[in-house]
């Protein structure tokens, strides 16, 4: 146990190292270099928007500005993106029988899907994690699947150290040009070395400076999705909820079938506001930020995946027919296609009128639909937490006026189906509070919420697999 807590902390410090040195490179280049090429390229389309043209005069008015980033799948028709991908797999006892064999045949069928071009590495955990197939182009995919079949089960879970050493074969081949992604599969409770879902979204954030996303899965009912969840919300990648092992083959499918389709990386935002309008808050995103000055990324987009950034405004008072400059938007990026960074620039202005007709009519229905959404996910996120402390009528309660509040935005909606989709799915919360297997249901909602924050696609969502 002392060597390996011995190892985790060089593990960290290792870790700490290089985001630092990477963290003031990354600093660097989210500022758009002024010569840089505007935007050209066929792999992103943007649309950059506030949720009112015109406000009403006199007064303090909040506002939202939206971002919308939508990939373009042309380019991937001539070639996909080449990977750098770590495998960590969960050996710990918990994963023996079927699990492991469902586990070992989901990976073997991911490794055929490499090409000699593409990079990959393995690395197993259970007491520590061990390096069991270093990171190497594909070359040799029978030795490979070799290594895979000769993992069997047990011990504990060094769920961190397992991540982070998985991190370290990634930064052996790390490139710009390759997307760079530990995918993580475990069943189990994080109980050797840091376990807590803050410490696993620090390890997520430094990941994320140094351009890697980890996509978490979490198998069975003994894992705990908010740990998984803040790791790969951190970073950017997916998280899936798998609750019986004969789906993992689908999951990784699904997983590298967007690793295969990223048209975009190191998307790197720019929101300059004005003088006298303040920025509240990203939607979603528990980011900070002081001053007029708001910087965010993306690790990616996928091709046919649509993205948006939501930042809430406070406008100040202004003088009727009065307009006034709101922000202005840089967007910096890297095309897959072109392996050229390329950028994009907007601005946003608001008109101050007396007419409140005027005010109703310019109003984005659509940028509403998005804050609906996020505002009642964070309700969401609050009636778990009081199931949690066993304030089941608190949640309930929370919850039916939540389902409200949807109902009543559903006639003004720019997408009723939308919103409709999302009353079903906060019903199936309300259903679910007072039932035996909260704890099934709850790693549901998990997926459900993170899907909506993360904007995580449709068919990657397997939250109700059976």
């Amino acid at each position: 146990m002392v060597k390996t807590m011995n190892s985790i902390k060089r593990l960290m410090l290792s870790t700490l190292a290089v985001t630092t040195a990477i963290a003031g490179a990354s600093n660097t280049q989210a500022s758009v270099i002024p010569n840089q090429p505007q935007h050209q390229s066929k792999a992103l389309q943007f649309d950059v928007a506030l949720s009112n043209l015109s406000v009403l005069a006199g007064t303090q008015q909040k506002a939202y500005l939206n971002i919308d980033i939508t990939g373009l799948p042309s380019q991937l028709k001539k070639q996909r993106p080449k990977t750098n991908i770590a495998f960590v797999l969960d050996k710990s006892g918990s994963m023996s029988g079927q699990k492991m064999i469902q586990a070992k045949q989901a990976l073997e069928m991911a490794v055929s899907k490499l090409t000699p071009n593409d990079v990959a590495s393995l690395v197993v955990y259970d007491d520590e994690a061990r390096v069991i197939w270093p990171a190497a182009t594909m070359q040799h995919p029978q030795q490979f699947l070799n290594t895979i079949r000769s993992i069997d089960a047990n011990g504990s879970t060094a769920l961190f150290a397992g991540v982070t050493q998985g991190s370290f074969e990634i930064r052996k081949y790390l490139d710009q040009n390759k997307v760079n992604r530990v995918i993580l599969l475990s069943d189990g409770m994080a109980n050797v070395g840091p376990s807590k879902p803050h410490e696993l979204a620090e390890l997520g954030r430094a990941l994320s400076k140094q351009r890697i996303s980890v996509s978490t899965i979490g198998l069975g009912l003994g894992y705990n999705e908010d740990l998984m969840t803040q790791l790969a919300g951190h970073s950017d990648g997916n998280h899936y909820f798998v609750e019986n092992a004969d789906k993992l083959a689908d999951v990784f499918n699904s997983e590298l079938g967007d690793i295969f389709s990223v048209v975009a990386q190191n998307i790197q935002i720019n929101i300059n506001c004005r003088d006298g309008v303040k920025p509240i808050r990203i939607l979603g995103r528990d980011e900070h930020f002081t001053g007029q000055n708001i910087k965010t990324n993306f690790n990616q987009i996928y091709g046919n995946q649509k993205r948006h950034l939501t930042l809430e405004l406070l406008l100040p008072p202004g003088t009727n027919g009065a307009q006034m400059d709101v922000a202005d938007v840089t967007i910096a990026y890297n095309d897959a296609a072109l392996k050229q960074q390329l950028s994009f620039n907007d601005s946003v202005a608001v008109t101050y009128t007396n007419q409140d007709q005027q005010v109703e009519k310019d109003k984005n229905s659509m940028i509403y639909d998005n804050v609906t959404t996020f505002e009642a996910n964070e309700v969401s996120k609050q009636v778990v937490r009081l199931r949690d402390e066993g304030d089941l009528e608190g949640a309930k309660k929370l919850q039916s006026q939540n389902i409200s509040n949807l109902s009543q935005k559903l006639s003004g909606s720019a997408a009723p189906q939308r919103i409709q989709e999302q009353i079903e799915q906060e019903e199936q919360l309300l259903d679910s509070l007072d039932k035996a297997d909260w704890n099934k249901a709850r790693k549901q909602v998990r997926q459900k919420q993170y899907k909506i924050d993360n904007q995580q696609s449709e068919q990657d969502d397997d939250s109700d697999n059976k």
